[in-house]
């Protein structure tokens, strides 16, 4: 592969910047703007976006994808880690 193939991939497929962020019990924490996959690795937490008027609720294992911009903000029923994946990912 040659420098410029390798820099031509990485603009078309950038990795995903993956974070992870701990809630304690009724902590509430904003988690992001952009589109994003958030997934809760232990607890359950509650999820709101500005401009929806649907709300989530994700227990550990679960999955939402959030596709549309706005500021997602998120509380914790029970202390929970959640892991939020921004930018393109084709492992999932």
């Amino acid at each position: 592969m040659t420098i410029q193939t390798f820099i031509q991939n990485l603009v078309i497929h950038p990795r995903p910047v993956q974070k992870q962020v701990l809630l304690g019990r009724r902590q509430t924490g904003r988690l992001g703007v952009r589109p994003m996959r958030i997934t809760c690795l232990s607890g359950k937490v509650w999820l709101t976006r500005t401009g929806s008027l649907d709300d989530i609720l994700l227990e550990a294992g679960d999955t939402y994808n959030n596709v549309q911009p706005g500021l997602v903000v998120a509380q914790a029923i029970s202390a929970a880690r959640v892991e939020i994946t921004q930018g393109r990912s084709d492992s999932r």
